[in-house]
């Protein structure tokens, strides 16, 4: 039995894992998918100093009080920085990092950092008080991508309007450097392959070839968990 902890991206919550977790649970994993607090559902219990920290400290406070060791990390899109700020803090209850289509941290960054300045621009002209982004358009993430046998499309889509709301201070601030008191926690990233090119995780998936990385494809767009639940499943319980 494997305990993973699932961490969504921006904008969304636990309920994103829904289907993954239900398939994890039947081959008897534990599984943990936490929603953020000022993301989507949460966005009333966030403000304008809410950041990545705060989401680190969060997820790793859960996971210290659950007991949880030899944990499955597992964070798309922007959880890819939740996990590797809770693998930072505690890497000895840490068994694997996966990163799902998601940022991995460049030190000295933030996130705003890594995308062209208009596309900033675009999202930073989104958030409403100041603080609360909208989230990007499906277009803008290139699409859903394929969908494996037995998945209803309309049903993707229909999820995916449940998506709400993301704190502006998770893109902001500045990341430390990951994979440092965790630099032999194993880690490895799935990049999702039916997208444009220019498309920025698979410039990230590109980085990490380079670098030696581990990196599994995944002939989808970015939300994999909806478009090709078995396959990210089979994916992620591989070494499980």
């Amino acid at each position: 039995m494997t305990i993973f902890v699932l961490i969504h991206g921006a904008g969304t919550g636990g309920w994103l894992w829904d289907e993954v977790a239900h398939r994890l649970r039947e081959r008897g994993h534990e599984v943990h998918a936490p929603t953020l607090v000022g993301v989507g559902d949460r966005i009333g219990e966030g403000g304008p100093a809410t950041d990545v920290s705060t989401h680190v400290a969060e997820v790793a406070g859960m996971v210290e009080a659950r007991g949880i060791d030899d944990a499955v990390l597992v964070g798309f899109s922007y959880g890819g920085v939740v996990i590797a700020g809770v693998a930072e803090a505690l890497p000895e209850r840490v068994a694997e990092l996966v990163f799902v289509d998601a940022f991995v941290p460049v030190p000295g960054r933030s996130l705003f950092d890594l995308f062209p300045p208009a596309v900033r621009a675009a999202f930073e002209a989104t958030a409403e008080d100041g603080w609360r982004l909208a989230p990007a358009p499906i277009a803008a993430v290139g699409g859903i991508g394929a969908v494996e046998s037995g998945v209803d499309t309309e049903r993707v889509l229909s999820l995916l309007q449940r998506r709400g709301q993301h704190p502006i201070g998770t893109y902001r601030q500045p990341l430390d450097q990951p994979f440092q008191r965790a630099a032999d926690v194993p880690r490895r990233y799935i990049s999702c392959t039916d997208k444009p090119d220019g498309d920025p995780m698979m410039a990230t998936a590109a980085r990490l070839r380079a670098a030696g990385w581990a990196v599994e494809d995944l002939p989808t767009g970015h939300f994999a968990m909806l478009t090709m639940p078995a396959r990210l499943t089979e994916l992620l319980t591989a070494a499980h």
